[in-house]
C-alpha cells in the first residue's frame, strides 16, 4: 500500500536523512544526500551535512529538501505453475 503525504505536513528534525532538490543557484547540490544537523534560526533553514565528505555543510531551506526513506526491495514474483 502506498501513502502520499504532502510535504508541508512532514515534520523535519535533526538527524533526518534528506536529499536536496530544486535548487536554482547551487544546482551542484541537487541530488546530494545528507542529514539535518541543526536549525539556523537567522536563515530559517537547516544545516545539511552531506554524505560526500568533500562537500562542506550548507544551510538549505526546507522546501528544497525531501526526506529519504529506505524502501525494502521487493522479492521477485515466482511462477506457481512451474
Amino acid at each position: 500500500q502506498t501513502y502520499i503525504i504532502p510535504t508541508e505536513q512532514l515534520v523535519f528534525g535533526i538527524g533526518i536523512p534528506v536529499v536536496v532538490t530544486g535548487l536554482r543557484y547551487s544546482t551542484s547540490l541537487n541530488g546530494k544526500i545528507g542529514d539535518l544537523r541543526s536549525w539556523v534560526e537567522e536563515a530559517a533553514c537547516f544545516m545539511v551535512h552531506f554524505e560526500d565528505e568533500r562537500l562542506a555543510p550548507r544551510p538549505v531551506r526546507q522546501e528544497y529538501l525531501k526526506i529519504v526513506f529506505e524502501v525494502p526491495e521487493l522479492e521477485e514474483a515466482t511462477d506457481s505453475t512451474a
